[in-house]
């Protein structure tokens, strides 16, 4: 994809429409996070979409015939995870649940951005890389983008061992409060 504006995500979807020869008029439904780019009004994916498909449908109207022939709905798994984030930012929610949840956000923003900060702490993390098996560099934790917390989560989970060396072995950071806090929390068998 060369964008990721609307016309370029739609320019997208129509090619791999094509490439596995399925008719873009057979298109019932699509699943979004409800965002202004994907359902707005004027010039959006959505839009783009149904003019499209009402040109092919019957050209002779044009695209611009005003009939949505697309089923929008928000998808579950983005709603869901709304749903989950309220509950953790909820007054109701038991404290155990926030505070897990705090930790866990925690230490994967903590893990990653030390890595990312040191090339020197990178190249150290890669060498137990070829030590250990399936150790991976931990990803970012985006606060949007919820899609990426379960890789960064499941990264630091199976990298928690050369995690911890490379803590013991920086002086600095394994005194460091948050080092400690990280080291703490991954050795931790309740954790």
């Amino acid at each position: 994809m060369e964008g990721s504006k609307s016309v370029d995500i739609v320019e997208a979807v129509v090619s791999i429409l094509k490439r596995y020869d399925l008719d873009i008029t057979k298109l019932a439904s699509v699943s979004s996070d409800g965002c202004s780019t994907m359902r707005g009004a004027v010039n959006e994916i959505i839009v783009r979409l149904n003019y499209i498909i009402n040109f092919k449908v019957n050209p002779d109207l044009g695209g611009d015939c005003g009939e949505n022939r697309i089923f929008t709905a928000h998808c579950v798994l983005h709603r869901l995870n709304l749903s989950l984030n309220d509950v953790f930012v909820s007054e109701d929610a038991p404290n155990v649940v926030k505070i897990l949840a705090d930790k866990i956000e925690f230490i994967v923003k903590y893990v990653n951005n030390w890595f990312a900060r040191s090339s020197d702490r990178r190249h150290q993390y890669e060498k137990l890389i070829d030590v250990l098996t399936r150790v991976k560099i931990p990803g970012s934790w985006n606060d949007t983008r919820w899609l990426s917390r379960h890789p960064a989560i499941r990264a630091v989970i199976r990298s928690h061992r050369a995690i911890v060396t490379c803590i013991d072995e920086n002086d600095k950071v394994s005194t460091s409060l948050e080092g400690c806090f990280v080291r703490e929390c991954l050795t931790d068998d309740n954790f």
